[in-house]
C-alpha cells in the first residue's frame, strides 16, 4: 500500500493507505505489529485523525469519511461529507473537523453528529492546502504555494486570517508545540 501518515492511540495505529482506505494495526508489541482490519473508502485516504471512538479520514475526492472504530477489528462507516476540494489532511477539535482541501483551502465541517457532518465554512489559503493543525482556536495550514497560513477559527462560521509565513519549498505539514513554535515540513 501507500501509507500517507499514521495516527497512534494506545495500542493501535490508524493508517490512511491511499487506495486501500483506512488500515488499523495492533502495535501493542512494537516489534511485531499486526494488521487487524481495514475499511475501504470511496476516494484515496490521505490523512486521519482519531478522537474518541471515531476515525476521521481525509479521503481526497471521497471528502471526509467518518468511521466508528470502537471495535478496531470491525471498523464501520458512519458518516461522510462531500467537500468542494480534495481532502488531504484533517484535524478534529471542539466538534469540528478542519480539513485541508487542496485548492479549496480550509474546510470547516461540523461533526457534532458524526452521522450527519456538514460544511460550516471555508477559508481560501490561496494555494494548495495539504495539512492542518489546530491549537488554541487557531488553524495552522500548510499550503504548498503560500507556506504556513494561520487562521483564527474561534468562530467556525467566520474564519479569519491571522497571518502567512512563506517558506522556500512546498509546505506539506505543520505542527505547533506547547510553546507556540510552528514546525513546517517542506
Amino acid at each position: 500500500g501507500n501509507a500517507y501518515g499514521v495516527f497512534v492511540r494506545g495500542d493501535y495505529a490508524f493508517v490512511p493507505d491511499y487506495d486501500n482506505g483506512l488500515q488499523i494495526v495492533d502495535v501493542s508489541d512494537r516489534s511485531k505489529p499486526v494488521l487487524l482490519a481495514g475499511i475501504d473508502t470511496p476516494g484515496y485516504a490521505r490523512g486521519v485523525f482519531v478522537q474518541e471512538k471515531f476515525a476521521y479520514v481525509a479521503d481526497y475526492d471521497g471528502g471526509l469519511q467518518i468511521v466508528d472504530i470502537s471495535d478496531p477489528q470491525a471498523p464501520q462507516p458512519v458518516g461522510h461529507c462531500t467537500l468542494p476540494g480534495a481532502a488531504r489532511g484533517v484535524y478534529v477539535a471542539g466538534g469540528f473537523a478542519y480539513v485541508a482541501a487542496d485548492k479549496k483551502g480550509l474546510q470547516i465541517v461540523d461533526v457534532s453528529d458524526p452521522t450527519l457532518p456538514f460544511v460550516v465554512s471555508s477559508f481560501d489559503t490561496r494555494g494548495y492546502a495539504n495539512s492542518v493543525f489546530i491549537k488554541d482556536q487557531r488553524a495552522f495550514v500548510s499550503d504548498s504555494v503560500t507556506g504556513l497560513v494561520m487562521v483564527d477559527v474561534s468562530d467556525a462560521a467566520y474564519p479569519a486570517l491571522l497571518g502567512r509565513f512563506p517558506i522556500a519549498s512546498q509546505a506539506m505539514g505543520a505542527y505547533v508545540d506547547e510553546k507556540d513554535r510552528a514546525y513546517i515540513a517542506g
